[in-house]
């Protein structure tokens, strides 16, 4: 999925990026009530170094989203839940003390976390191209509140 956005901050770490939406704007697309950005404030931020292009504050950019917001809670939530409970039930099948279980429990989902940590990398955000903009629109974004700059 391919989404607009604009870059709200930038630091020497990461890109800070957000999605640029107005009420005015989405009223008249035919997409409104079932678009996926209207109605939340969505911030993503990016490596520096991933970044091949030159980026500037205020800059207008094309991201891609390789995600399912279901598959990732999944992976999130789901695989160290479900080592926790196969290490809670092999303490169990084992006959070990309960507190034996609870650990074996917890580092079968710390073993979970790394694993998730893994399949997480798959699922970066990308930005795919950026369109430069004057300096009029950043101090528009800026006074709008849609980015944090010191922009006079």
């Amino acid at each position: 999925m391919r989404e607009v956005m604009t870059i709200s901050g930038i630091d020497d770490k990461y890109i800070y990026l957000a999605t640029i939406t107005d009420e005015a704007t989405c009223s008249g697309c035919a997409l409104a009530g079932s678009c996926s950005i209207k109605g939340r404030d969505m911030r993503v931020r990016v490596k520096r170094e991933d970044i091949t292009k030159p980026v500037a504050l205020g800059d207008t950019v094309i991201v891609e989203l390789k995600y399912n917001v279901a598959i990732l809670s999944l992976i999130v939530y789901g695989i160290p839940l479900a080592g926790f409970l196969v290490g809670v039930l092999i303490g169990y099948i084992f006959k070990w003390n309960d507190i034996v279980s609870l650990v074996t429990g917890l580092v079968f989902a710390s073993c979970g976390f790394l694993i998730s940590k893994i399949f997480d990398k798959k699922y970066e955000v990308k930005i795919i191209d950026v369109k430069k903009n004057d300096d009029n629109y950043l101090r528009n974004l800026a006074e709008n509140g849609k980015i944090d700059s010191g922009v006079r």
